[in-house]
């Protein structure tokens, strides 16, 4: 089993001149209930690096096990140390995904628009997305099938009483156990910093620090309750499929009118070869469905920051992607999966409007 860990990478406290972070039990706990299962868990962050410690999660009286264990193993704090970017993870490589809390999520991954397009991919890829204590803000903005992720599901997180608990009401940006509230959540709380997760689907949430290990613990009983499923790469029938897909999408793009009418995707084509274009992005898809490949062009936003892509024109794009998924019948499931994919992609290549 594979397991993603995102932190946060935001360092500041509001306008409090303090320090935050993640919180150091909310990762070291379910870090140990991933590993010690056998996991081989990757962690990542919005900037990669070392990500920041919350220092009061660090203060004598949160002491825990775990915590005691992670200062003891020089392989999980390497790990810590060295965070992938979250603009490299994919779902189609990980069996499931978990946020650490902490209050540095309610500035950062609450807002990242790769982390809410990276939590969509795993959910409708039907993989378990887990979140502990401030970490179910990062679930503010998912949306599946044109709703709030958490509309109707049961879930929980820091509670309001907590926060207050701890003074940081009027600092935070918003208050997660309101925010769940807001967006239609059926929020459930046990006493005030008792362990407390919740199931829904596939979705997993925890009140506080003290819910990370029964958190994790939910996360792995989910994955296992499920049935084992091939990659999205494996249901796609490999790259040569994925390949004949590609062949027709790249073939509709170069006739495409609302394309064509952008000088700067016109230059761009007398100077990359077509078929150039089409093995970089059947190479691209093939990694990220989980395939053997290794994408080695230049990154998303390298490639397109000179080609003033706009909103139409995006739309265009993707309208000539379903088009091609359609003539193949891919099903329907595994078109909702590359849509998702590719709309990960989105922030890297369209202009904001301002340009």
């Amino acid at each position: 089993m594979k397991i993603l860990m995102v932190v946060t990478s935001h360092d500041t406290l509001g306008t409090t001149g303090q320090k935050t972070g993640f919180w150091l039990e909310e990762f070291a706990a379910p870090y140990y209930v991933f590993t010690d299962a056998g996991a081989e868990v990757t962690v990542a962050s919005p900037l990669g690096g070392h990500p920041p410690i919350d220092p009061k999660s660090d203060q004598p009286d949160h002491q825990t096990a775990a915590m005691a264990r992670f200062k003891r193993d020089a392989t999980a704090q390497h790990v810590l140390a060295h965070t992938r970017r979250l603009s490299e993870m994919t779902a189609a490589h990980f069996d499931a995904v978990f946020y650490p809390g902490g209050h540095g999520p309610l500035w950062d991954l609450a807002e990242d628009r790769t982390s809410i397009a990276l939590i969509e991919s795993f959910y409708a890829a039907g993989k378990p997305v887990g979140a502990v204590c401030h970490a179910p803000a990062v679930l503010r903005h998912v949306m599946i099938d044109g709703q709030p992720l958490v509309r109707g599901k049961r879930v929980t997180g820091f509670k309001n009483s907590e926060e207050a608990a701890v003074q940081l009401t009027t600092v935070v940006p918003f208050l997660v156990e309101d925010e769940l509230k807001r967006l239609g959540g059926r929020y459930e709380q046990a006493a005030d910093w008792a362990s407390f997760a919740i199931t829904d689907g596939r979705l997993v949430t925890g009140q506080n620090p003290a819910s990370s290990t029964a958190s994790a613990e939910a996360l792995l009983a989910l994955h296992a309750a499920q049935p084992a499923t091939k990659s999205l790469y494996e249901r796609l029938g490999g790259v040569y499929s994925i390949a004949t897909v590609v062949d027709d999408f790249v073939e509709r793009l170069l006739v495409n009118d609302t394309l064509n009418a952008n000088p700067a995707i016109s230059e761009a084509r007398g100077r990359v070869p077509k078929a150039g274009l089409k093995f970089h992005v059947t190479a691209l898809i093939c990694e990220g469905t989980g395939g053997p490949c290794k994408y080695s062009g230049r990154s998303m936003k390298a490639s397109h920051d000179r080609l003033n892509i706009n909103e139409a024109q995006w739309r265009a794009m993707v309208a000539d992607f379903r088009k091609t998924l359609d003539k193949f019948k891919v099903p329907t499931k595994e078109q909702e999966e590359l849509i998702a994919i590719v709309g990960g992609t989105k922030k890297d290549i369209v202009k904001p409007a301002s340009y």
